[in-house]
């Protein structure tokens, strides 16, 4: 199921949706609600940075590892380097001056955060910007 991102409804949108699937396919409810926060944590960025997109939210199986879920938040921002923005304190721009965090609109935790509580989590370039997926299984797999 997709919906376009857009307006300050968007990330409430995002997380009812990844609930009801999430619940449908079997994951524990404090794992329901650490996909409610991936969810809106990429849509969030989404209407940041690019001013909306649009969220897909799939079930999925995996041979090795059953079944899943599937965030996509696909916008038309550039494409960044997600590792240089994964540690919390960060941006993709690398580090952040916590002088200047106050009305930023974040203290750059909230990728790190996106890739905890996921199994995977990668970026992708497309045509007009780029796709962030997230996937998380209803077993996690072993500590990494």
């Amino acid at each position: 199921m997709g919906t376009r991102i857009q307006g300050p409804e968007a990330a409430f949108t995002a997380r009812r949706m990844v609930r009801d699937l999430a619940r449908d396919l079997g994951f524990a409810e404090r794992a329901v609600e650490e996909l409610a926060i991936v969810a809106s944590e990429l849509v969030s960025n989404a209407l940041k940075h690019a001013g909306g997109g649009v969220l897909e939210v799939s079930a999925m199986v995996d041979p090795s590892r059953g079944p899943g879920l599937t965030i996509v938040v696909e916008d038309d921002a550039p494409v960044f380097d997600l590792q240089r923005a994964l540690p919390d304190g960060h941006d993709a721009n690398g580090p952040l001056d916590p002088a200047l965090l106050f009305g930023r609109r974040g203290i750059g935790a909230g990728l790190g955060a996106v890739a905890r509580l996921s199994d995977a989590l990668r970026i992708e370039p497309t045509s007009g910007g780029k796709r962030l997926i997230a996937v998380r299984y209803v077993r996690r797999p072993a500590a990494r």
